[in-house]
């Protein structure tokens, strides 16, 4: 039995939380102070950023080069939300302006730090004298992420191919001893040589990294072709004023500098999918088996016949999601009093402290902003604020997270039409689907537990991204969820039984074949998306033609829109989709959708990890095998031939707890 409903702990009595580190957000700057800010930051960054590059190569450590940059990564990401994130919620015009400066300001400014060739020789030449047994696991991921190549195979390289190197290396040898340990020293003792570590390292990336090294910032090319990338980049984060064909080309030239087929390859080389053949084949399979389903009917389940928004007031809504992802995931959210001079950016924001109920330990904060405001962002989102990561004292900087949504009207709104309560208060079910969904991304957030701010859990691979978002959204259409979400606003009533069970039916209430048609129009974009970014002149109208002709039938006609969304991974939100509905159907529809030893495995084997580990490890320590597209297809209706079943369950394995 789950925690009844008020437990959330919503006093802001015992809440308040510490300021010593915990945080360094703030919420009160004017734009003058962002505009200054930023630049400090772009200074204070760049000198750390010479700091390392400024290193003798055989200087380099662990500590000096690779952790050093990872702090850097934590401080810089919470400093930089601080100067952006009011783009999106201040009240004041003037801020969001400057703040919106400052996100263009930085984002150039990213695009330069990352084509830094000083530093890459630095993180080259520490891969190259590392001892990998002595790494942890996500030392090892995130020099092999700074690197673009693992350290494996970069030492695997240096031994495989010692005599390929010599007339390369010699010369431009020269007499210097190399010390002991450097990457000098490790070619003196294998090769007999005398050279020092600056050749060493110089050599290596021109005559071997170049064939061979595809990092995404093209570290490994001559200064000609890297300047012409670096300007590719900066052209790219301003799209929205370049004509398709230009991006097109844009992109298709960026993958070529690098050393990659086609663009679609390059933006697939960290995600799941790995290729585009993989993708290719993933959206024709779920094409063709969802093809059959367009006509199917469902008469058996009616539509709800009275309003339901009633019963969703906005207050009952978050205390009981809260509820449901303290009892599901072993969370305490604590609210945080404003009186107490808790920073928030509006009077509607409220602030959690969120810690794990077993040990008391903090995990973060959570702000929600949910109400409509003028000059707010139209989306819900959820904001990554602060990364959870260890700092370099030892002590762990907990996560901080915004959920940012538009319920309801703004607070002028008529009443009359809603009992009294302000339009703002009440929910539509819709507006519950989309509530659960960020939080989704949120508990993600705040139950990652990392030792780099580079693998908070937003830098999951793209398409596993949304999944536990995804994942969440279920909890709005399940009956034991709904009751814990919903009361009548005057009386207090739970749902009647009779309007929850047309609710929970009618999600599949209309045809089938509509929920169907929505999946066949994203395969026929995410397909439009693909070709744009394999195949050089495709005509973007008669391409999107031709596929949805194949696929539905009906020739239809996109705009330049297609480039909103489209860089080679629209794919990804129906990837996870998959994903999502495999989670849910495999474990905790079979197991419970409360239960709380299925949530406590979801946590330790889906969220907590963040990006530390690669998704499909994840996934397969969850569901116990590999992932599969049978459950979704069985949400649309679709049941699949008893051959299929046995052989998804000799593919089974041991889930590891």
């Amino acid at each position: 039995m789950g925690t009844p409903i008020g437990e959330v702990d919503l006093s802001g009595g015992p809440a308040r939380l510490c300021t010593s580190g915990e945080s360094l957000l703030r919420w009160d700057l004017c734009p003058e102070q962002i505009r200054r800010m930023s630049d400090e930051l772009v200074a204070r960054t760049k000198e750390a950023y010479d700091a390392v590059g400024s290193l003798e190569l055989d200087a380099v450590t662990l500590g000096n080069t690779l952790k050093a940059l990872a702090h850097l990564d934590a401080r810089y990401a919470v400093q930089k939300s601080t100067l952006t994130f009011p783009r999106h919620v201040s009240p004041s015009k003037e801020v969001r302006t400057a703040s919106a400066e400052a996100h263009e300001r930085l984002r150039e400014f990213d695009v330069d730090a990352s084509a830094r060739k000083d530093v890459y020789q630095r993180i080259l030449a520490l891969g190259m004298k590392v001892d990998e047994e002595s790494l942890t696991a996500e030392d090892r991921r995130y020099l092999n992420m700074r690197l673009g190549i693992s350290v494996k195979d970069i030492q695997d390289t240096m031994k495989l191919s010692q005599y390929r190197y010599i007339n390369n290396l010699r010369s431009r040898t020269t007499k210097a001893e190399a010390s002991e340990g450097s990457p000098g020293g490790l070619w003196v003792e294998a090769l007999g040589m005398k050279v020092d570590a600056r050749s060493l390292t110089e050599a290596y990336m021109e005559t071997y990294m170049q064939p061979m090294e595809k990092h995404e910032n093209g570290l490994h090319l001559p200064k000609d072709k890297r300047d012409k990338l670096k300007d590719i980049e900066k052209k790219l984060i301003n799209k929205d004023n370049l004509a398709v064909e230009k991006v097109l080309k844009l992109r298709a030239q960026k993958s070529t500098l690098l050393g990659f087929k086609t663009y679609a390859d390059f933006v697939l080389k960290s995600n799941m999918a790995r290729s585009a053949k993989k993708v290719s084949a993933f959206l024709d399979e779920l094409s063709r088996k969802l093809k059959p389903l367009r006509n199917k009917k469902t008469t058996d389940v009616q539509a709800p016949s009275r309003r339901l928004n009633e019963y969703f007031p906005l207050e009952v809504v978050t205390r009981g999601l809260l509820d449901i992802c303290q009892d599901l995931l072993g969370l305490s959210f604590s609210l945080v009093r404003h009186d107490d001079g808790t920073p928030v950016w509006h009077p509607d924001v409220t602030l959690y402290r969120v810690t794990d109920r077993a040990s008391g330990q903090t995990m973060g904060r959570l702000y929600l902003d949910l109400l409509s405001r003028a000059g707010k962002d139209g989306d819900a989102a959820c904001f990554p604020l602060q990364p959870g990561c260890l700092l370099p004292d030892g002590s762990r900087q907990p996560a901080v997270a915004a959920v940012v949504t538009n319920f309801g009207k703004p607070p002028a709104a008529d009443a009359a039409a809603h009992g009294g309560l302000p339009a703002s208060r009440l929910l539509e079910h819709d507006d519950v689907v989309t509530f659960c969904h960020v939080m989704g991304h949120a508990v993600h957030l705040l139950c990652a537990q990392v030792e780099y701010a580079a693998f908070a859990a937003f830098h999951v691979e793209e398409d596993f991204a949304e999944a536990p978002s995804q994942l969440l959204e279920n909890w709005a259409w399940e009956k034991e969820s709904l009751r814990r979400m919903s009361r009548h606003h005057e009386t207090g009533d739970p749902i009647p039984d009779d309007a929850l069970d047309q609710l929970v039916g009618s999600r599949n209430v209309s045809d089938v074949g509509v929920d169907v048609d929505y999946h066949l129009m994203e395969i026929i974009r995410a397909k439009l998306d693909q070709a744009l970014h394999t195949k050089d002149g495709l005509d973007l109208s008669t391409e999107n033609a031709t596929l949805s002709q194949k696929i539905v039938g009906v020739a239809t006609f996109r705009g330049t829109d297609v480039l909103d969304s489209c860089d080679g991974q629209h794919y990804c939100y129906l990837w996870s989709e998959v994903l999502a509905a495999d989670m849910f159907h495999s474990r905790f529809k079979q197991e419970g959708v409360m239960n709380p030893a299925v949530g406590s495995d979801y946590r330790k084997c889906i969220l907590k990890p963040g990006a530390s580990r690669d998704a499909e490890d994840m996934l397969r320590n969850f569901l116990g095998r590999e992932p599969n597209q049978e459950a979704f297809l069985l949400s649309k209706g679709l049941a699949l031939p008893d051959g299929e079943k046995k052989k998804r369950q000799r593919k089974k394995i041991n889930r590891t707890r």
